[in-house]
C-alpha cells in the first residue's frame, strides 16, 4: 500500500530540472495573466469613478450657482439632527438593555423625525 502512495507521488512530482522550470514558468504566465486581467478591471473602475465624480462635481456646481444648495444644507441639517435623535434616545436604551427596545419604540423615533 505505500509503495502505490510513494509512486502516485512521484509520478506527480517532475522529473527533470527542465520539467521543474517550465512548470514554473506555466504558473508565472498564468499569475501575471490574473494581474493584467485584475489591472484592467481596476482601470476600468477608476475612469467609471473618475466620470462620476465628475458628474458629481458639475451637480454640485449647477446647485451652487442655482440656489439649490441651501435645500441641500437643510437636508444634511436634518439629517444631523435626525442622527443625533437617534443617538441620544435609542443609541443609549441598545446599549443600556437591549431587551427594552422594540419595534414600537423604533416606530416611534421614526415619527417624531
Amino acid at each position: 500500500m505505500e509503495d502505490t502512495k510513494n509512486i502516485k507521488h512521484k509520478r506527480k512530482l517532475p522529473k527533470t530540472n527542465k520539467e521543474r522550470s517550465k512548470q514554473h514558468r506555466i504558473r508565472k504566465k498564468k499569475f501575471i495573466e490574473e494581474m493584467e486581467q485584475e489591472c484592467k478591471l481596476l482601470r476600468e473602475r477608476v475612469r467609471s469613478l473618475d466620470k462620476e465624480n465628475h458628474q458629481l462635481k458639475e451637480q454640485l456646481a449647477n446647485l451652487s450657482s442655482t440656489g439649490g444648495l441651501s435645500s441641500t444644507k437643510k437636508f444634511e441639517h436634518s439629517l444631523h439632527q435626525y442622527e443625533d435623535y437617534v443617538y441620544n434616545n435609542l443609541g443609549k436604551k441598545i446599549l443600556d438593555d437591549p431587551a427594552q427596545v422594540r419595534y414600537s419604540t423604533l416606530e416611534h423615533a421614526v415619527e417624531h423625525i
